[in-house]
């Protein structure tokens, strides 16, 4: 995906609340609501309910485990003590 990033700057807490509350409203992510928002307020609506995709849609539900990735899983879950001291 090739996108391009926006900072905003100016927004008051008031309407950060706002938008953070709106966007669990509508169960999405706050990134999501915002691009919706903003294809509205452009006046873009043919894309306006568009999915957002992260490119990983092709990886859901392809999972495989098995002997050897619950071995890789469980050492890469090992603390090493020496390391925390």
């Amino acid at each position: 995906m090739n996108a391009i990033q926006y900072t905003v700057r100016g927004v008051d807490p008031s309407f950060d609340r706002l938008l953070r509350a709106r966007a669990r409203e509508a169960a999405t992510s706050f990134n999501a609501f915002l691009l919706k928002m903003l294809r509205l307020g452009a006046g873009e609506t043919a894309d306006a309910d568009k999915p957002f995709d992260n490119g990983l849609s092709a990886f859901a539900g392809t999972w495989v485990g098995g002997q050897e990735t619950d071995a890789a899983l469980a050492e890469m879950r090992t603390i090493d003590e020496d390391l925390w001291k």
